[in-house]
């Protein structure tokens, strides 16, 4: 009879195998824990790289700070390097312009010490003031720079006798720490250097002043 109604009713003649809930619901268990399985898998790999990233980036932030320091560096060492440029082209002006300036220009930076950075320069009729800076931290250091500067100057033909005074020697602390310094350099006006000299120094088109005037037979 319920085979007949089934029919009728277009459904299958056998009715399905009873599943017991048990069964059922044991089904229901692993679908369920395969679910929250992957889904603990999931959180897991992308806690590992989430973690993996952030060593990475831990690990790239010194380079970055490197790199940062290096750039800054890098822009200060530009920033210094322009400045000197610019002093070192306003003091050879000043000496240029200067009676014989040329060779005693040649004469100062042949006697400036390596580490010895010339600022200020005013030339007076026989007389150059001279200011300047040492870093400190380089070997000899900048007491020892400054006395083989000022004890070059004096040696050299054209400065007066006892003509070079170190005027002031200051310490300057900072980021970039230096000794300052302020000298004096008395000329000789009665010094002339030979046409050798001159040659070496460089001074050529002073030089052949020089000796077409003594052709002339007139005392320099």
């Amino acid at each position: 009879m319920l085979r007949e109604r089934r029919i009728e009713l277009g459904l299958p003649a056998q009715p399905d195998p009873y599943v017991p809930a048990r069964l059922l619901l044991r089904r229901g268990a692993l679908l369920g824990g395969a679910a929250l399985l992957i889904s603990l898998v999931l959180t897991a790999v992308l806690n590992w790289r989430g973690q993996q990233q952030q060593q990475q980036l831990e690990s790239l932030a010194p380079l970055a700070q490197r790199l940062t320091a290096a750039e800054a560096q890098m822009r200060r060492l530009r920033t210094k390097s322009a400045a000197v440029n610019k002093e070192t082209i306003r003091i050879a002006q000043q000496l240029v312009a200067f009676p014989g300036g040329s060779p005693l220009l040649e004469q100062l930076r042949r006697v400036t010490p390596v580490g010895v950075q010339l600022q200020e320069l005013s030339v007076g009729e026989a007389q150059i003031q001279l200011s300047g800076r040492v870093q400190i931290g380089d070997n000899p250091g900048p007491l020892e720079r400054i006395n083989a500067f000022a004890l070059s100057l004096s040696q050299l033909p054209i400065t007066r006798e006892q003509g070079v005074k170190v005027m002031k020697i200051t310490r300057e602390d900072g980021d970039d720490p230096a000794v300052t310094f302020s000298m004096e350099w008395a000329l000789n006006p009665k010094v002339r250097l030979s046409l050798v000299q001159l040659q070496e120094l460089g001074a050529i088109g002073l030089a052949e002043r020089y000796r077409l005037i003594e052709q002339r037979g007139v005392k320099l």
